[in-house]
């Protein structure tokens, strides 16, 4: 039997998308990864439900990232950006900033990294996410 397969990417990534998180179905998550099958349908159908969800938004575009590059991946992000939840969403902006970065749009980067340095609490996070912005060219 083939694994099946979520959001263009295999169900291996599913996994990534809930785990330890604020998603609105988080509460879910140790339900679900409790009857995990060894082919990863149980998460897939678990993300297919949470598509709502801003993390697993975020982390397909991240999959997607890894699989077919940044720009690929930006394209994929301009799909969820609607989501009002995502405008205070720290993790949102972070990777946006990074993709961006990747893409050479430093200008756009770099504002996407303020958005994400004031939105972040932790002062350890902010730290590296100014250290990332500092080390954008000019």
């Amino acid at each position: 039997m083939r694994p099946r397969r979520c959001f263009g990417a295999p169900a291996l990534w599913a996994p990534l998308a809930g785990i330890s998180s604020k998603a609105p179905c988080s509460r879910r998550t140790s339900i679900v990864a409790a009857r995990v099958t060894p082919t990863g349908q149980r998460w897939c159908s678990f993300t297919t439900r949470c598509r709502r969800s801003p993390v697993v938004a975020i982390n397909r575009v991240l999959a997607i990232a890894e699989l077919q590059g940044a720009s690929s991946a930006l394209e994929a992000m301009q799909e969820v950006a609607a989501d009002v939840r995502l405008a205070e969403y720290q993790p949102y902006w972070a990777a946006r900033a990074e993709l961006l970065a990747k893409t050479g749009a430093n200008g756009e980067a770099r504002r996407a990294y303020e958005i994400a340095i004031a939105l972040e609490r932790d002062a350890a996070v902010r730290r590296f996410l100014q250290r990332r912005q500092s080390a954008l060219p000019a």
